[in-house]
């Protein structure tokens, strides 16, 4: 059950947890979530920065490609595609509701 939670709320750690806080899963036990959220920060799956949203993310992979030599303009472009292509493909990778 758990796992069928985690993906209700596309991967998201925070959420999951949200969720748990919640009740979602009827008697998932507090020491339970403690070790979750434990385990979510040990393997960095959770950390205390907000998630980027889709610009934020955009200028993060173009910094990254920039520092690995691509042109600014081209990295602005390649990126903005790039976190569209993955956009498209988790929407596509996401169970019908």
């Amino acid at each position: 059950r758990l796992t069928e939670l985690a993906d209700e709320m596309d991967g998201d750690p925070r959420r999951l947890l949200d969720a748990l806080d919640g009740g979602a899963i009827p008697r998932f036990r507090d020491q339970s979530r403690r070790r979750l959220e434990e385990w979510l920060r040990e393997n960095d799956y959770l950390g205390d920065a907000d998630p980027l949203d889709a610009h934020g993310l955009q200028r993060r992979v173009a910094m990254t490609l920039t520092a690995h030599g691509s042109p600014p303009k081209a990295a602005l472009a390649e990126a903005a595609d790039l976190v569209q292509s993955m956009a498209a493909g988790l929407a596509a990778a996401r169970p019908p509701t």
